[in-house]
């Protein structure tokens, strides 16, 4: 299995509720850059799409509450 970068940055292990905003963006970009240098058959791929997955879901969820919707 490759080296992906997305785990070397700072927060990789923590819940994706609990990272700061500008955290979450830099995840979301890196998992982005990762998965387009990932092979299609690569198993890693399923975990990157997973985090992204989570990592877009927090983003939508908080500028729900910020526009004050729930």
């Amino acid at each position: 299995m490759p080296d992906h970068p997305v785990s070397d940055r700072p927060g990789a292990g923590h819940p994706v509720g609990s990272l700061a905003t500008f955290e979450l963006r830099d995840l979301r970009r890196d998992l982005d850059d990762a998965l387009t240098r990932t092979q299609a058959d690569d198993p890693m791929r399923v975990v990157l799409q997973g985090k992204l997955r989570a990592v877009i879901a927090e983003q939508e969820e908080r500028a729900r509450v910020r526009r004050g919707r729930r």
